[in-house]
């Protein structure tokens, strides 16, 4: 309830637009908040409809950043986008046709500031962007989702190298856990309309 308020407070805002996308990538992949914020289209694979949030050069650190299936619930929040996938955008002028609006836009390397408002608004205290994946993961554990596949997602497995970098290219990958993250957003969806797609 606490998060389908918080997307409520965001809904019918330009300028909260990117607090929701950002909620919907969060919850899709269980990532950590930092991963999400740096995803860009080239991140998207869907033809293989996969996320990958490991960017080219990119050394793997303790943290790592698993290659995760796509919800059906992320991919309207991820498609026809250039770029940065959570970017700022509010209209800056619009004609009364309404064509021809201007948009200021700018790339997020934080939501804090809009997060923060937006949990104001809805009620919400003590709730942070990684609180999302916390409640990603705790939903997951709830529904029996295995431990391993728990693991993965998190991008907390001590599998070895070889594992790793090809186990996403089953069929299988992560597939209970993704079926788990959709029956999350049809639960999501009966709390709130405004996670259907975004406005434009």
């Amino acid at each position: 309830m606490e998060v389908a308020a918080i997307i409520d407070a965001c809904a019918g805002r330009s300028d909260r637009e990117h607090v929701i996308r950002f909620i919907v990538i969060e919850l899709g992949t269980a990532g950590r908040p930092q991963a999400v914020l740096e995803l860009e289209h080239t991140n998207i694979d869907f033809e293989r409809n996969l996320i990958n949030p490991n960017h080219p050069g990119r050394t793997h650190a303790r943290k790592r950043r698993a290659i995760v299936p796509m919800a059906r619930a992320v991919r309207p929040w991820v498609v026809g986008i250039e770029g940065k996938l959570i970017k700022y955008r509010v209209a800056v002028t619009r004609s009364e046709a309404g064509e021809d609006t201007e948009f200021f836009e700018r790339e997020t390397k934080s939501i804090r500031r809009s997060w923060k408002a937006a949990c104001e608004e809805a009620g919400v205290s003590g709730a942070t962007p990684k609180t999302l994946r916390h409640t990603m993961l705790t939903w997951l554990a709830e529904r029996g989702v295995p431990y391993e596949q728990r693991q993965i997602l998190a991008g907390h497995s001590a599998r070895g190298t070889t594992a790793r970098h090809y186990e996403h290219l089953s069929p299988s990958y992560l597939k209970t856990a993704i079926e788990q993250v959709d029956a999350y957003f049809i639960e999501l969806r009966k709390l709130t309309s405004a996670i259907a797609g975004p406005a434009t």
